[in-house]
């Protein structure tokens, strides 16, 4: 195991190239592991780095990686991992 210090300088390069997607001022319906429950949260955000779900943030007091993109969703909903997979024949 690498100390601290040069642990984080190895995974430095790879967090300088990830890039990040800041979905913003949408409603997210999402399952709240907590209460076992959809939740739902209104004007919230959805923070993707590269091709993960990084975040869903309730409020601004979050840090945003730097170089993120914004994309205005208000008005829209947002359902982080809902895959619609009924087709009709």
């Amino acid at each position: 195991m690498f100390p601290p210090r040069l642990s984080a300088l190895l995974l430095a390069p790879s967090l300088a190239a990830a890039s990040s997607i800041l979905l913003s001022g949408g409603t997210i319906i999402a399952f709240n592991h907590e209460t076992e429950a959809l939740g739902v949260i209104r004007d919230g955000s959805l923070l993707i780095t590269d091709d993960r779900i990084a975040g869903i943030l309730k409020d601004n007091s979050t840090r945003i990686p730097g170089g993120t993109e914004t994309v205005d969703v208000t008005g829209k909903i947002i359902t982080p991992g809902f895959i619609d997979k009924h087709k009709h024949g």
